[in-house]
């Protein structure tokens, strides 16, 4: 079960495999057959490509995307099988853990594979893009930072069991009464962490600045940005680190406990939300 604003770290490594799974339709395949031009798009909302420098990250792309369909489309398949075969029965804290390790290990490739392109790239930026670049992290942060400043901490509880629900609803179809009271108390258990993950962003820029200020050193260049890229976790605070796993593990004993109260037209909706998945990154092998 996913739930919004809890763990970061859930989030980044589920991130990859909903990137694809969540091109669903015609309109999202033809997303995903274009996704030179949907990438450069993205960055472009960050940083301003001369025309150099925009062929030459289409062409990696269009390269990481034959890598990508070969090589992860099959991986991420046997995944969404797995998941089908989810029931009552075998959904255990081990089986959550698992699924959590195959999510990290999609990303963790993926930023493997792109992760050479991605230091060609930022060291052909010039000054001007790289303020650029930051100034448009630190934007986006800030939007981000605004979006729960000035709210109380039971008026952010609200909101997680707002996104808890409405994701139980969209996986399972129709909540009983028990089944929402269950994610009101997750809502009320958790650790609200808004403060340290501004902490967490503003850490975020510094090292952003540090890393274009230490350009000419290739060494310390070459070692911030893979920290950033592989490591982000290692710019949490100790506090933070403990919260999300603390939350980890009630998410995951809420998870557990869902799914013993799933009834059997629950589960079909389940699986049919999955066959959906898996059914369209068949299709994207094609």
């Amino acid at each position: 079960m996913k739930l919004k604003s809890l763990s970061n770290n859930a989030v980044r490594y589920g991130c990859i495999l909903i990137s694809i799974l969540v091109l669903a339709g015609c309109a999202k395949k033809f997303l995903y057959s274009n996704i030179d031009w949907v990438v450069i798009e993205y960055l472009d909302d960050y940083v301003s490509l001369d025309g150099e420098q925009e062929a030459l990250l289409e062409e990696r792309i269009l390269l990481l995307a034959d890598w990508h369909k070969e090589e992860e489309l099959p991986l991420y398949i046997d995944h969404l099988k797995q998941l089908e075969s989810l029931n009552k029965d075998n959904v255990t804290l081990e089986s959550l853990q698992a699924n959590r390790d195959q999510m990290r290990d999609h990303y963790q490739r993926l930023v493997s594979k792109a992760a050479p392109d991605l230091f060609s790239l930022s060291m052909q930026l010039d000054s001007k893009q790289e303020s650029e670049f930051v100034d448009s992290v630190k934007e986006r942060y800030k939007e981000r930072d605004e979006k729960y400043a000035g709210k109380t901490e039971q008026e952010l509880r609200e909101i997680v069991l707002e996104n808890t629900e409405e994701w139980m609803e969209e996986w399972l179809g129709k909540l009983s009464n028990k089944q929402k009271a269950r994610a009101k108390q997750l809502s009320q258990d958790v650790i609200i962490n808004s403060p340290l993950w501004r902490d967490y962003r503003s850490s975020i820029i510094q090292e952003l600045e540090y890393l274009f200020e230490n350009k000419n050193n290739s060494v310390v260049y070459q070692q911030v940005f893979m920290k950033l890229l592989f490591e982000p976790e290692s710019y949490y605070s100790d506090q933070l680190t403990k919260n999300i796993d603390h939350n980890i593990a009630l998410t995951d004993q809420f998870t557990l406990d869902i799914s013993q109260t799933m009834s059997d037209k629950q589960w079909r909706h389940f699986h049919g939300k999955i066959r959906e998945w898996r059914e369209l990154a068949e299709d994207l092998l094609n």
